[in-house]
């Protein structure tokens, strides 16, 4: 089959089958985006890897596309009147979630680092900082 008609085709059927779990997750107590989370996990890698190799190596397409459409979705439903009410709410918000995520990815400063993060500098690259510091010789020494 055609590469692009293979792409499409999986796409398909995962959306229709994702609807499915939609619709199955309104009439249980589980919510949606749990049931929804399941299927992937069921269909992808881990579980009976469903997905092909065509789709997999367009994972960044797809996901840009998804964000495209959730994006477009809820522009669509604000209005002038939504955003004037809400619209400080949601800039301290939006605010928020960008300094949490940078203040949680940000390395801590010299002095609060523990003691794997000071030796993560003398570490080799590509090799575990807690595997070399147990086998390090100038660590076990009692120095």
């Amino acid at each position: 089959m055609d590469d692009t008609a293979e792409f499409l085709t999986t796409i398909g059927g995962i959306l229709l089958f994702g609807l499915l779990t939609d619709f199955l997750g309104r009439y249980t107590f589980l919510p949606r985006v749990t049931l929804l989370l399941l299927f992937g996990l069921l269909i992808g890698h881990e579980g009976l890897d469903l997905i092909s190799s065509v789709v997999s190596e367009r994972f960044e397409i797809i996901t840009n596309m998804a964000l495209l459409m959730v994006g477009f979705l809820l522009g669509g439903k604000l209005t002038g009147e939504s955003l004037r009410s809400c619209g400080s709410q949601l800039f301290w918000i939006s605010v928020s979630a960008v300094a949490g995520t940078w203040l949680a990815v940000l390395p801590p400063p010299p002095r609060l680092q523990p003691p794997w993060m000071l030796l993560s500098r003398r570490v080799p690259r590509g090799a575990s900082p807690i595997c070399y510091w147990r086998s390090s010789p100038s660590m076990t020494s009692g120095r």
